[in-house]
């Protein structure tokens, strides 16, 4: 009898820890609140560079003194279609103030460069397109869709894990240009 209550205990724990681990882990995805972080002690962001789908090689560093999206995505990802759309009429007004965009395709395996360029010439604009896997990493990214914008010091003024509206975009772009 005691050895039932024993593996009772342990099961009550096992399943007390995966509710924990779950709500830590994907809480922000479900609440649909933007988080305000840095992924490093300092607050700047991290720099890399990439071969676009033009060919060209960038490097975050180079677009200091403007303020910058990154998203995250795939050529595959319907998701990012529509937060591609999104993005699509804030560059359209604010490229000449100084808004960069980068989508980082973080799964090359499963796209190829052509998917990648129709992904641009049907969903996105003239900003700057390309593989990126690393991305994940380097900036903690949890899901397609992420978006971290630099502000003009290179600091990464916000972060989400989800598809964001053009108005709530362009309230904070509005205020970091």
């Amino acid at each position: 009898m005691q050895e039932i209550k024993i593996k009772k205990s342990y099961l009550v724990t096992g399943v007390i820890i995966i509710l924990v681990l779950t709500v830590f882990f994907f809480a922000p995805k479900f609440t649909g609140n933007a988080v305000k972080e840095t992924t490093n002690s300092s607050g700047s962001a991290q720099d890399f560079s990439l071969q676009t789908t033009s060919g060209e090689t960038i490097t975050l560093s180079q677009f200091k003194g403007k303020v910058v999206i990154l998203q995250a995505m795939a050529s595959w990802c319907p998701s990012c279609k529509l937060q591609a759309q999104q993005i699509k009429p804030l560059y359209e007004k604010y490229a000449n103030d100084g808004l960069i965009v980068i989508s980082l395709d973080i799964q090359p395996e499963r796209s190829s460069l052509q998917e990648l360029k129709n992904f641009k010439a049907n969903f996105g604009g003239d900003w700057y397109f390309g593989f990126y896997p690393e991305f994940i990493n380097l900036y903690g990214i949890r899901s397609l869709d992420s978006k971290v914008i630099i502000d003009k010091n290179g600091n990464i003024a916000y972060r989400d894990d989800m598809i964001t509206t053009t108005e709530k975009l362009d309230e904070v772009i509005g205020e970091l240009l």
